[in-house]
C-alpha cells in the first residue's frame, strides 16, 4: 500500500511541476512589463544608473527562464523532474530577491506616497505568484516571500508612523495569503491525487472487465475460445472474406475413438489427452486472424482466414502428424497399425459470396470430417 501511496505521490509532484512550466510565459513577460512600470514611476525619484541596473537584473532573470521553459516540455522522461522542479524554485528566488532589492533602494525616508506605491506592487507580486503557482506552493513562496518581507522590514526600519502601519497591514496580508495559499494548495494537490486514484481505478476496473471477457470466451478445459466466441468470430471473418473476395478455410478436428479412450483410461486422463491435442493445435494455428476453438466434446476447430484448400490440407496433415508424435497410449483405438491417440479433420473452402452463411461452411466442414472418419479416420478429407 504504502509503495502505491509514493507512486500517487509522486505522480502528483511530476503534474505540479508540468503546471508551473506551462505559466513560463507569466513568468518571463510579466516582471519586465511589471519592472518596465516600476521604473517609469520611480524614473524622476531615483537614480536612474541605478533603476537601469536594476531592470537589467529583472530583464536577466526573465532571459534565464527562456531555456527551461522551452526544454521542459522537449525533456523524453520525467527522470529528472525533481532537477526541474528546484531549477524552477532557484530561478523564482532570484526574482524575488531582485524585486526585494528594488523594494528597499527606492523606498523613500521623506515622500510616503512611493512606499504606499512600494506595497502596491508588492501585492501585485504576490498576485501574480498566487495565480501562476498556486499548485506548487515552494514555487509560490520563492516567488513572493523573500521580495514581500524585505519591503516590509525595511518599512518597519523606516520608522515613522505611517510606513509602520503599511508594514503592518502587510504582514496581515502575508499571513492571510500563507494561510489561503496553503490551503488552496492542499485541495488542489488532492484533486490531483483523486484524479489520479480514479484513473488508477477506472485502469483496474478495465483489466478486470478485459480478464473476465477473455474468460468469457475461453474454454475451461482446454483454454481454448469456446463455442460462442467461434460462432462470433466466424461471422466476422466470413464478412472480411465476402468484401475481400479472399477464401476462407474451416478444419474440424476430432479425436478418434475418443469414448473408447475415456471408458478405457478415465476422464481424467481423458482430459488431459484433449488438453494435449488442444495445444499442439493452437501452437499450429498462430497467424494473425488464426482462431482456435473447442467446437463441442472432443471437436475442436480452427478458422484460417485468407487460406486456400492446398494450405489448410498441408497445415491439417502437419498436425495430425504432431498428434501422433505425442504417442499418447490408446489401447482401445479400432485402428490396427497404430495404437496412439489420433485425430481425423475434415477441411472446407470456400470464396463466400452474399449469400453465404456460417453454417454453409460449418456443414461442408462436418462432411469432411465424416468422410475422413468414413476412409478409415487418422487423416484429412477435404469437402467435396
Amino acid at each position: 500500500m504504502r509503495s502505491d501511496i509514493s507512486k500517487i505521490d509522486n505522480r502528483v509532484y511530476i503534474e505540479q511541476i508540468k503546471g508551473i512550466y506551462k505559466q513560463s510565459t507569466t513568468a518571463i513577460i510579466s516582471p519586465i512589463v511589471i519592472g518596465a512600470a516600476y521604473v517609469s514611476i520611480f524614473w524622476g525619484e531615483a537614480d536612474h544608473t541605478l533603476l537601469l541596473i536594476w531592470l537589467s537584473c529583472i530583464v536577466a532573470v526573465a532571459i534565464l527562464r527562456i531555456a527551461p521553459a522551452i526544454y521542459f516540455p522537449k525533456r523524453k522522461s520525467d527522470e529528472n523532474i525533481e532537477l526541474w522542479g528546484r531549477l524552477h524554485i532557484s530561478l523564482s528566488l532570484c526574482g524575488s530577491l531582485v524585486w526585494g532589492v528594488a523594494f528597499v533602494a527606492f523606498a523613500s525616508t521623506e515622500k510616503h506616497i512611493l512606499n504606499v506605491i512600494i506595497v502596491l506592487f508588492m501585492t501585485g507580486i504576490c498576485a501574480i505568484s498566487t495565480s501562476s503557482y498556486i499548485g506548487y506552493l515552494k514555487s509560490q513562496l520563492a516567488y513572493f516571500l523573500p521580495a514581500v518581507v524585505l519591503g516590509t522590514v525595511n518599512l518597519l526600519l523606516i520608522g515613522n508612523n505611517k510606513d509602520i502601519s503599511l508594514a503592518i497591514g502587510m504582514m496581515i496580508y502575508i499571513s492571510i495569503l500563507l494561510r489561503n495559499s496553503n490551503r488552496t494548495n492542499r485541495m488542489i494537490v488532492d484533486a490531483i491525487k483523486l484524479n489520479f486514484q480514479f484513473e488508477d481505478e477506472i485502469e483496474k476496473r478495465k483489466g478486470v472487465e478485459k480478464e473476465l471477457l477473455e474468460f468469457s470466451r475461453r474454454d475451461g478445459l482446454t483454454g481454448l475460445f469456446n463455442r460462442r466466441h467461434f460462432d462470433e468470430m466466424l461471422l466476422v471473418e466470413l464478412q472480411r472474406a465476402q468484401r475481400s473476395a479472399h477464401p476462407l478455410s474451416l478444419v474440424l478436428f476430432d479425436i478418434d475413438y475418443f469414448k473408447k479412450f475415456n471408458d478405457t483410461y478415465g476422464h481424467v486422463e481423458g482430459d488431459h489427452c484433449l488438453q494435449e491435442v488442444s495445444r499442439v493445435i493452437q501452437e499450429a494455428v498462430q497467424r494473425p486472424g488464426d482462431l482456435t476453438a473447442r467446437y463441442g466434446g472432443e471437436e475442436i476447430v480452427a478458422i484460417l482466414p485468407n487460406t486456400n484448400s492446398k494450405n489448410a490440407y498441408a497445415i491439417s496433415t502437419t498436425i495430425l502428424e504432431k498428434i501422433r508424435a505425442l504417442k499418447i497410449p490408446h489401447l482401445a483405438s479400432n485402428l490396427q497399425h497404430c495404437k496412439f491417440v489420433t485425430t481425423s479433420a475434415g477441411v472446407a473452402t470456400i470464396i463466400p459470396t452474399t449469400d453465404t452463411k456460417p453454417s454453409d461452411l460449418i456443414k461442408l466442414a462436418d462432411e469432411a470430417l465424416y468422410h475422413a472418419k468414413g476412409a478409415g479416420r487418422n487423416r484429412v478429407c477435404e469437402s467435396l
